[in-house]
């Protein structure tokens, strides 16, 4: 008789034949073993072998050893291997065929993670057995790799094709829409104050220009001057430690409204040739303050007194792009309004993206 060993406990799944077709008693294995069936009724085409169901997560160990047999015997075990192993077969003298093919008697088996199908039987004699291994549905083996940008000198692409799926699942979007942040409020930015505040600002991240890169931003917003007196705004545009453009001695634009002047500010950045040089310029909208019929700014009042439109640039000496740097917009409120609860600026809504 041959016999199949396997070093895991799925006696109790062996399911039973039924006696009376198979014209004999059929035992339950022993412990830790799974036995091919003895019996004249079995024959190789009824195929009628016993059949369990088993969970693998550890090596397993399978003997086979050579004896008198009737043609046909044979045991099925379906397998769902959660973690790969290695199936060692220690035959005594006997061939052993894994689907199709001579595999080494002392050697050692690899099943890798999935669901299996494996059958053992001996065909035609007492001394050679054949182990045919079904994949029923391989499951997927995460792989682990650090995101790194593409060199010639080191291709690796799988940590490419990880760093690119990083980026695409940053906040906002990311490298997928272009856009590095977004910002807005209905509270006020700057409001009791004639300090010099930040109203737009965000991270560039390092790498963003490179040497020919750019970006854009924009912002919309509502400046309100209602103390009774005139004001004004000074501007400055930074990108790092460098001032790209400012505009400062601005103090008697804006007279005193129960509105507020509705503005746009929009800009780009562009590196010039080094990871070092950007360039940048753009422009400012303040509508007069008048109410529109739905939202802010009234096109009838869009000339005049109490607007301004001016376009702006500059130019970075020595901030390094390769870094992570800020992108700051900045304004400080001056005038005979000075710092009150009245004087404020506040930004709705904005954004900075990629081009």
């Amino acid at each position: 008789m041959a016999n199949v060993t396997v070093s895991s406990t799925i006696d109790t799944l062996l399911q039973s034949a039924d006696a009376a077709e198979a014209k004999t008693a059929i035992s339950a294995a022993t412990a830790g073993s799974v036995s091919a069936l003895s019996s004249n009724a079995l024959v190789l085409a009824e195929k009628e072998w016993p059949i369990k169901t088993v969970t693998w997560a550890t090596n397993q160990t399978l003997t086979y050893s050579g004896g008198t047999n009737t043609a046909g015997d044979g045991v099925i075990i379906q397998a769902n291997v959660t973690t790969q192993f290695v199936l060692t077969v220690t035959p005594t003298s006997s061939t052993i065929y894994r689907n199709g093919a001579v595999t080494s008697l002392s050697g050692t088996i690899t099943v890798p993670v999935g669901k299996h199908r494996f059958v053992f039987w001996t065909p035609d004699d007492g001394t050679t057995l054949y182990m045919e291994d079904t994949v029923f549905a391989a499951v997927d083996v995460p792989v682990a790799a650090t995101p790194t940008n593409y060199t010639a000198a080191t291709p690796d692409v799988e940590a490419h094709l990880a760093g690119i799926d990083t980026a695409l699942a940053s906040a906002g979007g990311g490298w997928a829409t272009g856009i590095l942040f977004t910002t807005g409020s209905t509270s006020p930015v700057i409001v009791s104050s004639i300090a010099e505040t930040s109203v737009f600002s965000g991270t560039i991240p390092a790498g963003t220009f490179g040497t020919s890169g750019a970006i854009r931003f924009s912002f919309f917003g509502l400046y309100l001057n209602n103390t009774g007196s005139t004001g004004g705004i000074n501007f400055k545009l930074q990108y790092g430690s460098d001032v790209i453009w400012a505009d400062t001695g601005n103090s008697g634009w804006f007279g005193s409204s129960g509105t507020a002047h509705p503005f746009v500010i929009t800009g780009e950045i562009r590196a010039d040739g080094t990871l070092t040089l950007q360039k940048g310029y753009g422009s400012i909208t303040i509508s007069t303050a008048q109410s529109a019929t739905t939202g802010y700014g009234d096109a009838s009042g869009s000339t005049g007194s109490g607007s301004l439109g001016v376009t702006f640039g500059g130019s970075t000496t020595s901030v390094d792009s390769s870094s992570s740097q800020t992108l700051s917009f900045l304004m400080t409120l001056t005038g005979t309004a000075g710092a009150s609860a009245n004087h404020t600026v506040t930004v709705l809504s904005g954004m900075c993206w990629k081009l």
